[in-house]
């Protein structure tokens, strides 16, 4: 949109306050001085007094004080700005209000012009960024009623665009305006994608009507009809399929819509009742009746707020729930004067209301509704006289029903129960099918079906979100694909985030997030990560062979590794987002080559090669001496640098990053007790966004560099917090979250296979590391002949134990199922109950090269490089080291205990003492970390 200085001028014509804020919105952004403008305002005066009425801007402009498209450039500034300050769009995020500013159109109207006429099509609203603008009704007998008077900040002609009905008022300018007209398209998918715009679309227009600004009675019941009608676009899915429960329930819709009596319909959450309804709606009375959808636990704000500033008893509810469905008329009942409401069961006549969560009425509002079913007839709050309608009720419930005796009557002759998906499994493939088609219709895709493997998935899991979660994870796969065939890549049939934690999203400080979105992180520190990384190494190669005179051993295992391990509680895996032996294996990933694609089946192979390799990283430590061998060092970090880049020439999606990487799983284990977490605003995520560039990426900038996305973000383990989401989503529904840590530990319904194998795993190398530490093996070395077996046993003997603990610790879970575990919960998250003792052990064994060792750099760096450097140092004695282990796996133990109780919820007083044995893993555990300390 392109200013010019006849529409500066023309904008700034009417009033010097206007004229003045220009002015000191021009100050405000440094496009001009204080002095200048004062200057150009005593001008504008002086003229004034001559008879000429010349504008400050064309004034700065002669003055060259600001250019004209300097000028232009803050003009549209300022109007982005009253855009987004205005009702609808004050709670939206900046980015959301420029992109529909960007989209859009600015007009300018003088005094009496028609900005649009009744029976117009309506092809965009106006928000008024000065000025005043009527709205009047022309009557079928030619009578103009005066609407309303809509002025600066307020939008109108929103009514008809969601109607998608001609215009029913004419728009006339009342004086100088100014308007943005945002196309029909653009403020639809807002007002159906962001819940936020729409609720203040829905509290402005009845906000209108209750501070008479709206006069017309036909207009509001138009535009109240339209508004809370909630047809859904998609077919009903509990039709298709070739089962004998898909074909009994067409045979119960058919028999339904048949029918005059009102229908119960009951079903779990998720399993789109509404959309059930309307099938039966469409069958019966076909799509141009009224089909109204009624929460009776969210009544629309322009009932409740008439009625009640707040609705703090069971009267106040129920006095609500009266006016909403049964209507008021008279200015007793609202606190906001005359304002009259219909009701419900009215506005729907001739056609279906539906009354969700019928259980949840006030039981005299469940008795006044069935007289309604059995008479016809009912009573508004306010009158004497009953009222008659032809209304169809359709009710929806879960399977706990609880309503009057007398109201269940009503529905007893109609009854259907909705079964769920998980008992419908031979029709899945169907409901996939079609879903599949219609999606891809939406989205202009030419998608044909979805391969076995994903569908194989698809299946086998059971859906607790019933249909509501099946479209979603198709609607994002659709969206997601590239390729004519779904495939396992496109399906996220993960748990939902955890939520109702509190947490604080740090990206809301400006500072953190223009870190994670700069265009230099991660690879500045990538960058120079890698240079250590290469220096360590040839240090370790070409430089001295002793350890007191090379300070590549110092870096790596006094500094680097136990650093590593202390930052996963504050900055989750964020090390592998620059990790060097990552960054270098990137290059190798860009070779044009025909790739492996792996299975989701073998993914969990991936965590036992991972596990292995612990194992083997710390039995080469132990039988090569790498402690004490710069070169044996050096040997180690290329040798784990050559498997990443096999990986990388050999298979697709950084395997080898995701789940092979010994050292990256054990950090991602780990971050799973940290205090920050990478999720999305997952309403959104599932509802509103269509792109899902968080994982695919968008131009130059890439997707989610783990393959998952922040919006199938369960645990810390899958995000490196490569920053590549922040970057990307333009709706900022990515979060950083600061969190409680270990949140996602003690909320876990089951353990995921990666914590299954990795955590005994983590055990039993620390077993294996505190035998060598604690216990001579040179007879075992001698019978078996080698040291490097000797220490194989001992490993594998370590892991076997590691595994036995953890597995008793499931199997005295599963003996208090039913008891005092939590409904679902699996036995597996006992490993997760075990993780914070894991770590706090880790840690312990870290400290002495940390804390005693690590004092000695400047000391071997002077030894290497032969020059006497100061010899500063900070060093803990050994003793000192020791009593913080204690302390260290102490807490461990307590925070391990913590994680059962709130896992298995016991009730403490009925727990006998035998069931308590299930702490007794944990305490062998931590009594095995104390001794091999």
């Amino acid at each position: 949109m392109s200013h010019t200085l006849n529409e500066v001028e023309q904008e700034y014509s009417s009033h010097l306050p206007d004229t003045k804020k220009i002015g000191e919105y021009l100050v405000e952004h440094d496009a001009c001085s204080s002095e200048q403008l004062s200057s150009a305002l005593q001008r504008q005066k002086e003229f004034k007094e001559k008879g000429y009425n010349i504008l400050l801007g064309s004034l700065l402009v002669d003055a060259t004080e600001i250019s004209k498209s300097e000028l232009a450039y803050f003009i549209k500034l300022q109007d982005m700005e009253r855009l987004g300050s205005s009702p609808l769009f004050v709670h939206l995020e900046k980015d959301v209000v420029a992109d529909v500013f960007e989209k859009s159109t600015t007009k300018n109207f003088s005094h009496g012009e028609i900005i649009f006429q009744q029976n117009d099509a309506s092809d965009n609203v106006n928000v008024i960024l000065s000025g005043a603008v009527a709205l009047t009704h022309r009557s079928i007998q030619g009578v103009e009623i005066e609407i309303a008077v809509m002025r600066s900040g307020e939008s109108f002609g929103d009514m008809s665009v969601l109607s998608e009905s001609p215009r029913t008022v004419t728009a006339r300018a009342m004086e100088q305006c100014k308007l943005i007209c945002i196309p029909a398209e653009i403020y639809k998918k807002l007002y159906h994608t962001c819940i936020q715009f729409s609720k203040a679309a829905i509290k402005k227009w009845s906000g209108m009507v209750f501070d008479g600004k709206v006069s017309s009675q036909a207009y509001q019941d138009l535009h109240y009809h339209e508004l809370l009608s909630k047809k859904e676009t998609l077919p009903c899915f509990y039709l298709t399929g070739g089962s004998r429960q898909a074909d009994s329930l067409r045979q119960m819709f058919a028999n339904a819509a048949a029918s005059e009596n009102p229908i119960l319909l009951q079903g779990v959450n998720g399993s789109q009742k509404n959309r059930a309804a309307q099938q039966i709606h469409d069958s019966k009375f076909g799509s141009s009746a009224p089909f109204i959808v009624f929460s009776t636990e969210n009544i629309p704000a322009f009932i409740s707020s008439s009625l009640f500033e707040n609705i703090d008893s069971n009267f106040d509810l129920e006095l609500t729930q009266l006016g909403a469905l049964f209507g008021y008329n008279v200015s007793q009942f609202t606190s906001l004067g005359h304002a009259p409401w219909q009701g419900f069961i009215k506005l729907a006549h001739g056609g279906t209301l539906v009354i969700e969560n019928i259980d949840k009425l006030e039981a005299k509002v469940q008795r006044l509704l069935a007289e309604y079913i059995k008479t016809g007839r009912f009573i508004s709050l306010d009158k004497n006289k009953p009222t008659h309608a032809h209304t169809r009720l359709i009710a929806t419930a879960t399977d706990d029903l609880a309503i009057t005796r007398e109201l269940y009557d009503c529905f007893v002759t109609e009854q259907i129960q909705l079964p769920p998906l998980s008992k419908r499994k031979k029709d899945i493939v169907d409901i996939v099918t079609q879903l599949i088609k219609e999606f891809s219709r939406e989205n202009n895709k030419t998608i044909s079906g979805i391969d076995q493997e994903a569908m194989n998935m698809i299946v086998a899991y059971d859906w607790p979100g019933d249909f509501q979660e099946l479209e979603s994870v198709i609607f994002r796969a659709v969206n997601l694909s590239s390729e004519s065939v779904l495939t396992q890549d496109e399906i996220f049939i993960d748990k939902a985030p955890i939520s109702g934690k509190v947490a604080f999203n740090l990206l809301n400080i400006k500072l953190i997030r223009n870190c994670f979105v700069s265009p230099f992180y991660p690879k500045v520190l990538q960058l120079f990560v890698t240079f250590n990384f290469l220096l360590i190494i040839l240090l370790g190669l070409f430089g001295a062979a002793s350890p007191d005179a090379n300070i590549s051993l110092l870096l790596v295992w006094a500094n680097w590794e136990p650093l590593l391990l202390l930052s996963c509680l504050v900055l989750a895996r964020i090390w592998c987002s620059f990790c060097p032996i990552g960054f270098i294996a990137g290059f190798f990933m860009k070779i044009p080559l025909n790739r492996l694609r792996v299975n989701h089946k073998y993914f969990s192979l991936g965590f036992m090669l991972s596990g292995v390799g612990m194992m083997l990283i710390f039995w080469s430590q132990e039988t090569f001496a790498m402690l004490d061998n710069p070169a044996s060092t050096s040997i180690f970090l290329m040798l784990i640098l050559s498997c990443a880049i096999v990986f990388a020439l050999f298979f697709e999606d950084r395997i080898w990053c995701r789940f092979v990487c010994p050292l990256g799983q054990m950090v991602a284990i780990f971050s799973r007790t940290s205090i920050i977490e990478v999720r999305s605003n997952n309403t959104y995520c599932r509802n509103g966004c269509q792109s899902y560039e968080c994982f695919s990426g968008r131009g130059d900038l890439a997707g989610c560099s783990m393959a998952k996305g922040p919006f199938a973000m369960a645990t810390n383990h899958d995000c490196v917090l490569c920053g590549n989401c922040m970057k990307v989503c333009t709706n900022e529904s990515v979060r950083l979250n600061l969190r409680p840590p270990g949140w996602e530990l003690w909320n876990a319904k089951t353990a995921d296979i990666a914590a299954v194998i990795l955590v005994p795993a983590i055990w039993g190398t620390q077993l294996f590391r505190g035998v060598l530490q604690t216990i001579s093996i040179d007879r075992l070395v001698e019978s078996i002949g080698s040291r490097g077996g000797a220490n194989a046993l001992v490993g594998m003997t370590a892991l076997l134990a590691a595994y036995v603990f953890s597995y008793a610790g499931s199997v005295m879970l599963r003996m208090l199922k039913g008891v005092a575990i939590r409904e679902d919960t699996s036995e597996t998250v006992y490993v997760l109950a075990m993780l914070p003792l894991i770590y706090a052990n880790e840690i312990a064994l870290r400290l002495p090269p940390l804390l005693n060792q690590a004092a000695d750099f400047f000391i071997i760096l002077s030894n290497q490089f032969g020059y006497d450097f100061p010899k500063i140092a900070f060093r803990l004695d050994l003793e000192s080291i020791q009593i913080l282990q204690v302390v260290l796996i102490v807490a461990g133990l307590f925070i391990a205990i913590f994680v059962t109780d709130r896992l298995i919820k016991p009730i403490k007083n009925k727990m006998s003492p035998l069931k308590r044995i299930i702490y007794l893993p944990l305490f062998i555990v931590a009594i095995i970390s104390f001794y091999l300390l």
